[in-house]
């Protein structure tokens, strides 16, 4: 990636304690749940291509030719950002209208890579990280104006010089979460954190190892928990101070289906081998994890009431997009096809004018 112009001294500590302008306070998602967006491997060019669809999987559409990934609505509806890749280019994000109109390339003079994974609820600015091998002292949390991707301000710098992943701001915009990596033995290791939305006063909330490296944790639209996926492909919740964890466990089958799989299975383990207590731990623990698909790249639907995940129902199956109830039940597909689909978010319908 080129240089383009800009002083690194521009982009270093001074940034960090600006105050960022994130709008009133209110609603993140002021309407009812509307389409999902979503990205789908495509292995002809090694990249994803970006599509919305409705909650039950009708009326896929693809937004853009090119490769795209990482679509999130804003809090009206109106639009959509995602990261583009380009040729010799650095990565940046674009907005666009939801039928894939209105194409803005958001660019930047910084000599980085830059992904937005946020809108602030004012829909004025885009949380976004951004990323440099070649200079990883910039590497750190920023934002810039949703408009035209101007004015730059950085909000974080990893003591690591390794990634921090930008998440979500919180639905009154007064804070962030974002993912902080340090080295590991192989991939880095990523703890959530949760600063004031200009960057000041990080807190962090899990330990490290426990989320995904490159998770982007989502804020409930009631501001009381946050959603994440672990590196173990299992999907947490967890409240902004740290307290509370719960595990969602995607369940493809309920309680009363998952009593009859103990049973049969609990049946075959007598027959062979006569035991009675030993046989029933373990029919319960295998018509548990028999029950219990792997999810991650979740993120909550705009009433709070279901959530959206990428999901696979073995370790190496295909992996398509479900919506679930906030606890993992009733599991509802949104795509069915043999291709990976992740990067899913759930927009609102948009707001009559």
């Amino acid at each position: 990636m080129g240089r383009l112009g800009i002083a690194l001294t521009v982009l270093g500590s001074a940034l960090v304690g600006l105050l960022v302008a994130t709008g009133a306070a209110g609603a993140k998602y002021p309407g009812p749940n509307g389409q999902i967006a979503f990205a789908r491997f495509d292995p002809a060019i090694d990249g994803y291509h970006v599509f919305t669809a409705d909650p039950g999987g009708t009326d896929e559409t693809q937004l853009l030719p090119g490769e795209a990934e990482s679509p999130v609505w804003s809090p009206d509806g109106s639009k959509i950002v995602v990261t583009v890749f380009r040729a010799g280019a650095a990565v940046r994000p674009v907005t666009l209208n939801p039928d894939g109109s209105g194409f803005t390339l958001l660019e930047n003079p910084a000599p980085m890579d830059i992904g937005c994974s946020a809108w602030s609820p004012d829909s004025t600015r885009l949380l976004c990280h951004g990323t440099s091998e070649e200079h990883p002292e910039l590497n750190g949390v920023y934002t810039v104006r949703a408009s035209d991707g101007g004015d730059l301000v950085r909000l974080t710098d990893n003591p690591f010089d390794e990634a921090d992943i930008a998440g979500d701001y919180s639905p009154d915009g007064a804070r962030i979460a974002f993912t902080r990596q340090r080295p590991g033995r192989r991939d880095p290791k990523g703890a959530l954190f949760v600063a004031n939305a200009d960057g000041t006063a990080p807190r962090q909330i899990t330990p490290f190892g426990l989320p995904d490296h490159d998770e982007v944790p989502k804020w409930s639209p009631d501001g009381t928990e946050l959603l994440f996926g672990s590196a173990a492909e299992k999907l947490l919740v967890i409240h902004p101070d740290g307290a509370g964890v719960r595990k969602i466990s995607p369940r493809r089958i309920g309680k009363e289906g998952i009593k009859r799989l103990e049973k049969r299975l609990l049946k075959r383990c007598r027959k062979r081998s006569g035991e009675n207590e030993k046989c029933r731990q373990k029919a319960a623990r295998r018509a548990n994890k028999k029950a219990t698909a792997i999810g991650f790249d979740p993120g909550w639907s705009p009433d709070g009431k279901r959530i959206v995940l990428s999901l696979r129902f073995r370790k190496a199956g295909r992996v398509d997009v479900y919506t679930a109830r906030s606890d993992g039940t009733h599991l509802v597909p949104v795509t069915d096809t043999r291709d990976f689909e992740t990067f899913s978010d759930w927009g609102p319908h948009p707001v009559a004018p």
